[in-house]
């Protein structure tokens, strides 16, 4: 798996981003694009307290509903 081949729209981000909310924010809309997928998320976990959150969301058209759930939950 070393050899992965990445759209390049997906390669450019990270090369024009360092700080990890300028590049998911950028992201999840490209990576949601090429998988062609109607939302597209970040979410977070920790296995040892159980707790995750979503940290990052795409939604193709703004009749999926949101979702802002930040906070970290169960």
């Amino acid at each position: 798996m070393t050899d992965l081949i990445l759209p390049k729209a997906i390669k450019s981000v990270p090369d024009t981003h360092s700080d990890p909310n300028s590049v998911f924010a950028p992201l999840l809309p490209v990576l949601g694009e090429v998988l062609q997928c109607d939302r597209c998320f970040l979410y977070l976990r920790n296995p040892q307290t159980k707790l995750g959150k979503i940290a990052h969301w795409w939604r193709r058209n703004q009749q999926l509903p949101e979702m802002t759930d930040t906070d970290w939950r169960l």
